[in-house]
């Protein structure tokens, strides 16, 4: 019987520990609280810092480059000689051309007295001109790689068509040889730096020049830079989802450009317009239904269902217009849909 008893109590106490085991524990629910305030109408993008001036400067011939009057970092002047090839070959055939282009000349010039009896007397064949004109065509021939080695010469020597700094050369050291295509120093105008952002179609026909803006970088985290809207492209991009968007381009305060560089990311908020004083939802505790928004609240462990209707918003607040609601006021935020009226619920 003992026997019996202790079986019985075991398997009661095995289906008590599954059950146990099988309950879930009790959903807590955040939530947020009616607030009043100030609210601001945005579009959020994200982006980066970029220069409207970065220019590649490179060689027209391969060479030797043989001088390097600048590195990385360096600032330069509009005008400022950079670097250059080793002009003691290019020097050379330039005097090649010029020798070749007087043999021309002399050859052009005797074959001009060899005709002019014939030619001053009118008595010149079609023959006899086109061996003038040979003689003609290859003088002006000689007069062009005159001119085309002066030139390769001159742009052996490159220079920077801007201010601005140095960030980048290649190769970064004088003496080797180097490929016109491969070989090149970059310059960027800091002057010229500007944050661009790619915005969403739907939404660019709410912005225009000159909309005030807010740049808050990763490298300055705790920072807002302050600048508007310089223009909006014409064409068209491809959203980092694959939509259909539009590159905006926002000033940045001068006094802070020393402390800008290009590629820094960021994100952008483009103030629409601004509203004091209001009556304010978290934007996460509205819940759409049958064409109609609702919020629910949270008062002695149950939650009311609440019909409203809002204006402005963020991703973070939205502008109460109408609903029976006060400021303090506790709304769920955490998955509201899934709550309906009077149900019992816990607060985390």
């Amino acid at each position: 019987m003992n026997k019996k008893k202790t079986i019985i109590i075991l398997t009661i106490l095995a289906i008590l520990l599954i059950i146990f085991m099988r309950r879930k524990p009790a959903i807590k629910y955040q939530t947020g609280k009616v607030t009043r305030g100030e609210i601001q109408e945005t579009v959020d993008a994200s982006g980066s810092i970029s220069s409207q001036a970065d220019i590649k400067v490179q060689f027209q011939t391969s060479g030797k480059l043989a001088w390097l009057g600048i590195k990385e970092g360096d600032r330069v002047k509009k005008g400022q000689a950079l670097a250059s090839l080793d002009k003691e070959s290019l020097k050379k055939s330039l005097a090649k051309s010029m020798n070749l282009y007087l043999t021309n000349r002399w050859d052009f010039e005797q074959k001009q007295d060899d005709y002019r009896p014939t030619k001053e007397s009118y008595l010149l064949t079609d023959e006899m001109k086109r061996i003038l004109d040979k003689y003609q065509f290859s003088l002006n021939n000689a007069v062009l790689d005159v001119e085309i080695a002066d030139l390769t010469v001159k742009y052996a020597t490159i220079y920077s068509p801007i201010e601005g700094v140095v960030v980048d050369i290649m190769p970064p050291v004088a003496g080797m040889n180097i490929l016109s295509a491969s070989a090149y120093i970059e310059v960027i105008n800091p002057k010229t730096l500007e944050f661009t952002a790619i915005v969403d179609e739907t939404d660019v026909g709410r912005l225009k020049e000159g909309q005030k803006t807010i740049v808050i970088l990763d490298a300055f985290p705790n920072k807002e830079f302050l600048g508007e809207i310089k223009r909006i492209d014409f064409k068209s991009t491809t959203t980092s989802s694959g939509g259909t968007g539009f590159t905006i381009h926002i000033s940045l305060p001068e006094e802070e450009i020393v402390n800008f560089r290009d590629g820094m990311n960021g994100d952008l908020k483009i103030i629409l317009q601004t509203k004091e004083n209001l009556l304010l939802l978290p934007a996460d505790s509205l819940v759409e239904k049958d064409a109609k928004n609702f919020v629910f609240k949270f008062e002695k462990g149950k939650v009311a269902e609440v019909l409203v209707t809002t204006g402005i918003g963020n991703d973070n607040q939205l502008e109460l217009v109408t609903g029976d609601l006060k400021e303090g006021d506790l709304l769920v935020t955490e998955t509201p849909g899934l709550l309906s009226q009077g149900q019992s619920i816990k607060i985390k």
